[in-house]
């Protein structure tokens, strides 16, 4: 597993702020099922994943996955018309279960003892990588499924999203969504490369 520079782990952990705060702002437009579950446990588990003693880099990854998710949900919130589809509320309470499921084990983590955390190592190690495939497979359908635009998006965004969000003028006075919305218009959407 990589380790994350605790620069890095605050940028993630921010990222996921500003994408959550996000989505909720794009929630309130549409009439989409769970996405305000969706806001609302993403938002709780950050300060969750911030303490967590145990199982850092583990925790660290799967928030860098929920982060991703949540650009792909609010990339489908603005610019797609798969957002309204009959599937669609099924597999975003698939993803509302991971992460229920998720911050159940963050608090029970910070709950246990060294010792019964010591016997329990490999059962929150299991639930953890559980998590991260299911993820995984929540990432591969909203961004594959769901828009092919999106996945070429999400991956370019992956790859430098520092160094993007550097280059992006003015922002600092803008609002979050409106931040959003203009790297995925400006940076996801067009067919050129930056």
């Amino acid at each position: 597993m990589i380790q994350k520079s605790p620069d890095a782990v605050d940028k993630i952990l921010q990222y996921t702020l500003v994408a959550a705060n996000t989505l909720c702002e794009a929630v309130t437009t549409s009439q989409i099922p769970f996405l305000h579950t969706v806001c609302a446990l993403s938002l709780a588990a950050i300060p969750l994943a911030q303490t967590t003693k145990f199982h850092k880099a583990q925790c660290f990854e799967i928030m860098d996955q929920i982060h991703r998710l949540l650009c792909a949900l609010t990339s489908l919130c603005f610019h797609s018309e798969d957002i309204q589809s009959p599937k669609i509320p099924d597999q975003i309470a698939q993803f509302v279960l991971t992460l229920q499921k998720f911050q159940f084990c963050l608090k029970a983590q910070s709950g246990l003892g060294t010792i019964k955390r010591l016997f329990k190592q490999t059962e929150i190690v299991a639930q953890l990588e559980c998590f991260q495939r299911e993820l995984a497979a929540a990432h591969r359908t909203f961004t594959l499924k769901y828009g092919v635009g999106i996945a070429s998006a999400l991956l370019e965004m992956n790859i430098n999203t520092e160094e993007r969000h550097q280059r992006t003028p003015g922002t600092a006075c803008m609002p979050e969504w409106l931040i959003c919305e203009y790297i995925f218009s400006k940076y996801c959407l067009s067919t050129e490369a930056p």
